[in-house]
């Protein structure tokens, strides 16, 4: 099945790929300095950590969903189904089974005060391995890769459709090729609206997939706009005419969140959820819109830098929570002030991880399988390099 065509090479969404992951690890680290507390609780915590989490929260995840469905319509152009569906199991599951099995276990073991009561192997088989009962099945807490596995089922139904309901694709494609910036703005708002304002409340969010409606319909949504308008000339160009209205929209609805979010804060009253999920879902999707708008037109140029980071982004979000507890621990009890820990804690949370990448990961095939990457190293020019999901 043919589609109106990109180029191949979008640096532009390559270097989102990498600064989407990137401001989930700054996310992450912020975790520590909110006032609700994290797995880790900094003295120094207060209102400008929930800013900086605010500032982010509406929109890093939605934008994450985009890029991984732009890169399953590109994988799918140029991959058969057999072979597609190997690469997003190698590429997603086995990071997803990594992480699962190794990473988020030494958290809970590091964090949790009656851990040291029991045998390291029995406490991660009895806590974080049934962590959740879900229609009565015992599941891993899946931490901070939780989206690895939405990923992988949103693409695997991707593939389905592609190859066996052609026609049904080809004309979602066109229909939202027709539709105007402002109204594929206001259908994903009214989405996420709907998510965060009406079915959160409801259900809650557990990043657990199979019990998640509300997460499903703040992630469905921007992955299947990627899948539609990645190879599409005429959404992009219309993005890119757009990108002058975005910005001050993105802007202006930015400034009513973080007002809001500021407010419930200082007073000590959670606001209601209508009001809070309203702002925020309209707020993600306009800020979804204005970054990818103006990461087209800012971003789309090669860099000796890309091929780089992209490669090494995986492992690093991979190992980068360990990093936070286990360095924040010892922190925390030093008595630093503020301005000195966080900025310690941010360095220590990219540059472990890096490290480990550059010297253990990168030139290393069974670890290079085991991080979801492929077996040899990518070129160094990042113009022979095709778009990877995260």
């Amino acid at each position: 099945m043919q589609a109106a065509s990109t180029p191949l090479r979008r640096h532009d969404l390559d270097w989102l790929r990498v600064g989407a992951l990137g401001l989930l690890i700054l996310t992450h680290v912020t975790y520590v300095y909110r006032t609700t507390g994290w797995r880790i609780h900094s003295e120094h915590a207060g209102l400008w950590g929930d800013l900086v989490v605010e500032t982010m929260a509406p929109w890093r995840m939605t934008l994450v969903f985009f890029i991984g469905g732009v890169a399953t319509r590109f994988m799918l152009q140029s991959h058969d189904l057999s072979r597609f569906v190997a690469n997003r199991f190698l590429r997603l599951g086995v990071p997803f089974v990594l992480a699962v099995l190794l990473f988020v276990p030494v958290m809970w073991w590091v964090t949790d005060p009656e851990s040291h009561a029991y045998s390291y192997l029995q406490y991660v088989w009895h806590t974080p391995l049934h962590a959740h009962t879900v229609y009565k099945f015992h599941l891993p807490d899946f931490g901070h890769v939780w989206f690895l596995s939405y990923l992988l089922v949103y693409a695997l139904a991707a593939g389905l459709a592609w190859r066996f309901a052609p026609k049904i694709w080809r004309g979602a494609e066109a229909s939202i090729e027709r539709l105007p910036i402002w109204a594929i703005l206001t259908a994903l708002a009214a989405l996420f609206v709907l998510s965060d304002a009406v079915m959160r409340p409801v259900f809650g969010r557990t990043d657990m997939f199979i019990d998640d409606p509300a997460g499903h319909m703040r992630c469905l949504p921007p992955f299947l706009l990627g899948v539609m308008v990645a190879r599409s000339n005429t959404f992009w160009g219309k993005l890119h005419a757009a990108r002058g209205w975005l910005l001050p929209v993105a802007l202006g609805l930015a400034i009513a969140a973080l007002v809001m979010a500021a407010r419930d804060t200082l007073s000590g009253h959670t606001l209601p959820p209508a009001q809070s999920g309203t702002a925020d879902g309209i707020y993600g999707a306009g800020a979804l819109l204005a970054i990818l708008a103006w990461g087209q037109s800012l971003l789309n140029r090669p860099s000796p830098q890309l091929a780089y980071f992209s490669d090494a982004i995986m492992p690093v979000y991979l190992m980068h929570q360990v990093v936070i507890v286990v360095v924040g621990v010892q922190l925390l009890r030093m008595g630093l002030p503020g301005w000195v820990e966080f900025p310690v804690l941010l360095i220590a949370t990219a540059l472990i991880p890096l490290a480990i990448y550059h010297v253990a990961i990168r030139r290393f095939d069974p670890l290079r399988l085991a991080f979801g990457l492929k077996t040899t190293p990518r070129a160094a020019s990042p113009s022979t390099r095709k778009i990877t999901t995260p």
